[in-house]
């Protein structure tokens, strides 16, 4: 039992880089998880990869720290559950594709641990979102291009769909193209 208390310790605070013939965690049951998740929160899967070995990491965590019989109270629990109740829930309804995978119940404190992973992964995708952008500018295409340019340079975030004159917008708008943001050096009409 000493060796197994060791190899949990080791694990608890170290990287591991899971692959698939990891014979603790079923990889599956995990990709099935995010999967099903996804299907209510979408931005999930841009952040598959990191999101499956982060789960593959703490699960093969969970699945030690069961098997040598400690119990680890989720103190934010009550907080998660408010806070990020509809992952919460989601995760909820479909943790059993883990359970049944592994053959065990699982608590809602580990639940919430896996909520916060699932939360990160959202998080992180809002972080690399693109905004969609228009600039407007009556002057001429150098000056809107060099306009451009200077905003691409130091908004790295920021996709320029198009460049030109106010009556841009409208041909964007019929082809359903979602503009986050219309920068223009001129005024523009209210009816945006």
């Amino acid at each position: 039992q000493l060796q197994s208390i060791f190899i949990y310790v080791i694990n608890r605070f170290t990287d591991y880089i899971p692959t698939n013939d990891d014979e603790t965690v079923n990889v599956d049951a995990i990709d099935g998880l995010i999967g099903a998740v996804s299907k209510r929160f979408p931005a999930v899967i841009s952040e598959k990869q990191n999101l499956s070995s982060d789960l593959i990491n703490h699960f093969r965590l969970t699945l030690n720290r069961i098997e040598l019989g400690i119990n680890e109270n989720n103190e934010l629990l009550s907080q998660i559950k408010v806070k990020y109740y509809e992952m919460f829930e989601t995760i909820k309804e479909n943790i059993h594709i883990l359970e049944s995978a592994h053959n065990m119940h699982l608590s809602e404190d580990e639940i919430g641990f896996m909520t916060l992973y699932f939360v990160r992964a959202i998080d992180k995708h809002n972080e690399t979102m693109e905004s969609n952008v228009l600039i407007i500018c009556n002057t001429g295409r150098g000056a809107a291009k060099l306009l451009s340019s200077r905003i691409i340079n130091n908004i790295p975030e920021v996709h320029v769909l198009g460049i030109g004159a106010p009556e841009i917008i409208d041909n964007f708008m019929k082809d359903n193209q979602e503009i986050h943001l219309i920068i223009s050096t001129i005024p523009l009409d209210n009816d945006l």
